[in-house]
């Protein structure tokens, strides 16, 4: 066999002592680095500044949104503001949130009316709109990367309504990007470094992500265990009520073939909660065991809504007790999305003037009069409570009738495209399935696989469908700040969830 060539035999002896210097350089480089930072961010630690919660929506718990967001540590000291504010659902959230300081707070802006002031972050929302923004001074300016990333961490619990939650997860987003150490940036990283930034901000990452259902399961195990203790102090209550229920009537059968199953699901809930209880930091931080405990306080609410309902049906079933006070409680839904109709109708202006607007209004004014008139004969005792409910069943169905038929109207008015009708339409299958299953009074309960549309379902089907849409046509992120911002070149934006 031929030796082997002299340049050969160079690149063999000195490429693993260099790929071995190269790995020991970069452990050590890992080591040293980590060292630093670990240090550094020890010192860096820091609580906000100032805490405002600026609420116009009405949509946060304030008192202790702030006590909560006053724990999280910033990198620098920071002004936090949380505003929520109503839109249109157009793509205008950064022009709402500048005119409101403008008006409101001046504090917010620099002194020459071109930036966010010093030290600001605000984070905004806007329920109605479905919008999302996020705002900096320029001393607490991130990268529109960051500011897309600090969005992202609040819209699961926005498109869910957990407004709190959402803002929580947003604001600690925010403290980790907010004034982040240059230790911490990308291109401190050089060299072998910029390995271990990899590895390192890819960590961080998964860490957020695990952190961050760890504590979705701490959340619905509080809002569960507050379900549960409420149905375990009215248990007895509950038992009693049952049995006081006619199971000749069809509602009270309805009713009791519920309640068969009611004190085996408190069981199972009972139980499920100690296996999530039991789950170690691990478990609890993948993704499975958050939509494991959210779906498990769910259930908690709807057994801790059917007990109500137990009450109701044995009063206003036997006419005995606060059977009145049933009745109105079962009638509150319906009475509430009649109420509704001429703000729905008109969150469409072009469908405003359609026939199927008008029949819906026309009826709306027809019900009213109907509601009051089945109360009246209930309380004289003409009819009962059997014949009520089947009257207030009846109205129900045909109010969901007419809205069905005025989202098509609605569908077509706002819709250019074929795509587009069917993303609507897409929105209100999804809208509908969400709002089955509820167990909030008796007709619900005794029609529970009855798909109806209410006048909260439409709005949520309007405004979800009409922002799908959107955000179709437009980009997913707006940076401007519209026609009236003048020379505000202010850092923020904002997108939809």
């Amino acid at each position: 066999m031929a030796a082997p060539s002299p340049g050969f035999d160079r690149r063999t002896t000195t490429s693993r002592p260099f790929i071995a210097t190269v790995a020991v350089l970069m452990l050590a480089f890992c080591l040293a680095a980590s060292g630093l930072v670990a240090g550094a961010e020890r010192a860096a630690a820091a609580a906000p500044s100032t805490v405002e919660i600026a609420d116009t929506s009405d949509a946060l718990d304030e008192a202790s949104l702030a006590a909560a967001i006053g724990e999280i540590d910033f990198h620098v000291p920071t002004d936090v503001v949380v505003l929520t504010i109503d839109g249109s659902g157009a793509n205008q959230l950064n022009e709402a949130v500048l005119n409101y300081a403008r008006t409101d707070n001046p504090e917010w802006i620099s002194a020459d009316d071109e930036k966010w002031a010093d030290g600001l972050f605000i984070l905004a929302v806007d329920p109605r709109g479905r919008q999302v923004g996020t705002y900096f001074g320029d001393d607490r300016e991130v990268s529109q990367g960051a500011q897309d990333r600090i969005q992202e961490a609040t819209k699961s619990d926005f498109r869910a309504g957990r407004w709190d939650a959402g803002v929580l997860s947003g604001v600690k987003e925010a403290a980790i990007l907010v004034g982040r150490p240059w230790y911490r940036h990308p291109g401190f990283y050089v060299f072998g470094g910029v390995l271990a930034a990899g590895g390192l901000f890819t960590a961080l990452g998964v860490a957020g992500y695990r952190r961050g259902n760890r504590q979705k399961v701490d959340a619905a195990l509080v809002r569960g265990d507050d379900h549960l203790a409420s149905v375990s102090a009215a248990l007895r209550a509950t038992d009693q009520n049952a049995k006081r229920i006619p199971s000749t009537s069809s509602y009270g059968a309805k009713v009791l073939e519920r309640y068969a199953t009611f004190a085996q699901e408190r069981r199972d809930l009972l139980a499920e909660r100690e296996e999530l209880g039991g789950l170690d930091e691990r478990a609890r931080a993948a993704k499975s065991a958050a939509d494991r405990a959210g779906t498990w306080a769910d259930r908690a609410a709807a057994l801790d809504a059917f007990d109500d309902v137990v009450a109701d049906a044995a009063d206003l079933l036997t006419m005995s007790g606060e059977w009145q006070a049933a009745w109105k409680r079962q009638a509150a839904g319906f009475r509430e999305d009649v109420d509704a109709v001429p703000e729905l109708v008109d969150l469409e202006p072009a469908a405003a003037g359609s026939p199927e607007a008008g029949e819906l209004l026309e009826f709306a004014g027809r019900a009213r009069v109907d509601l009051s008139s089945i109360g009246s004969r209930l309380t004289a005792r003409q009819i009962t409570a059997e014949l009520a409910l089947d009257d207030l069943q009846k109205l129900r169905v045909r109010l969901s009738d007419l809205f069905e038929s005025f989202a098509d109207v609605v569908t077509e008015s706002y819709a250019k495209t074929d795509a587009e009708r069917t993303t609507m339409r897409e929105e209100m299958d999804s809208t509908r399935r969400s709002a089955t299953g509820s167990h909030g009074n008796i007709l619900d309960v005794t029609y529970p696989a009855l798909f109806l549309l209410h006048g909260h379902s439409f709005r949520t089907w309007h405004s979800e469908g009409t922002s799908a849409v959107e955000a179709a046509r437009s980009s997913s992120t707006s940076t401007g700040y519209g026609s009236s911002g003048g020379g505000f070149s202010g850092a923020g934006s904002s997108s939809r969830f």
